[in-house]
């Protein structure tokens, strides 16, 4: 078991109101410039939802509360059931309350590792679609659980920190790849010279996330955020660093310099001789 992973099962039971309350009201209790960056990227795995109409069944892998798949379902009322899967009982136990509390139907919850997920061989078809969003990077080898959620899903979305030229310069020089959760533990990234060549289609997206703590005049401390605790300067300076970003993104896409990928992978079949799949389309 990973470090992110065995922190999570032997010390995630403990209740933290504080940290629980975040975890299922973090629309109302983010710094509005975490919730704007959050917003984008719930919207973006909706769309691609869309593309695939027979998809009505939800797995997400290192779901957390279920906080992520709540708004998802939210924006796709197409998804009739969610399965939410975590390392961490507490986060487990806290997914339906979230569910509730945002006006979805509750998810199934299920404890387990996504490096060992509990379903077999192809379990799901096409009417499942597995999605892993910003949890992978926890393990000490991100093509671990991506090979384990090719190994049970025909469909999945994944949105993790990626690799390219621009991300190892910047990590060279320390503003990329930051410890985080565990001491000494670097987050993984997505190589997409390691991703299939055959078998698959694969639709790759790249995403421009900038940090709140790397930017002027927003407070880099993390936690709860209450109304009275971001001014009106801090506001109108996350609204402005917004739209920056969305602008930059936009060429971060064009040019595959982003620091964050979204795949959709979708399963090649053979269908009576002939080679089939589930409609995606893109780079």
């Amino acid at each position: 078991m990973d470090p992110i992973a065995f922190e999570e099962y032997s010390s995630d039971r403990r209740p933290n109101p504080e940290n629980d309350e975040l975890k299922v009201c973090r629309d109302v209790l983010a710094h509005p410039y975490d919730w704007r960056r959050f917003d984008r990227l719930v919207g973006g795995v909706a769309e691609e939802l869309t593309r695939w109409p027979e998809v009505n069944r939800l797995v997400v892998v290192g779901g957390g509360c279920g906080f992520e798949a709540a708004w998802i379902v939210r924006r796709c009322s197409r998804i009739s059931q969610v399965i939410v899967s975590d390392i961490g009982h507490r986060a487990c136990s806290l997914s339906r309350r979230t569910f509730s509390r945002l006006g979805v139907p509750e998810p199934s919850a299920l404890v387990c590792d996504f490096n060992h997920l509990a379903f077999g061989d192809g379990q799901f078809g096409p009417e499942t679609c597995g999605l892993a969003f910003r949890c992978l990077h926890h393990s000490d080898c991100i093509e671990t659980p991506i090979a384990e959620m090719m190994r049970v899903f025909d469909r999945l979305i994944v949105v993790e920190p990626v690799w390219n030229a621009l991300v190892r310069f910047l990590a060279a020089w320390g503003y990329a790849n930051r410890e985080e959760h565990v001491a000494g533990h670097v987050p993984t990234r997505v190589s997409i010279e390691a991703l299939p060549k055959t078998g698959w289609q694969i639709r790759k997206r790249f995403l421009l996330e900038a940090p709140r703590d790397r930017l002027p005049g927003l407070q880099a401390r993390q936690g709860v955020f209450g109304t009275e605790d971001v001014s009106r300067r801090e506001k109108y300076l996350s609204n402005v660093y917004d739209r920056i970003v969305c602008a930059v993104g936009g060429l971060a896409d064009v040019f595959k310099l982003g620091n964050y990928v979204q795949l959709t992978f979708c399963r090649e079949r053979t269908v009576q001789g002939r080679l089939t799949t589930g409609q995606v389309s893109g780079n």
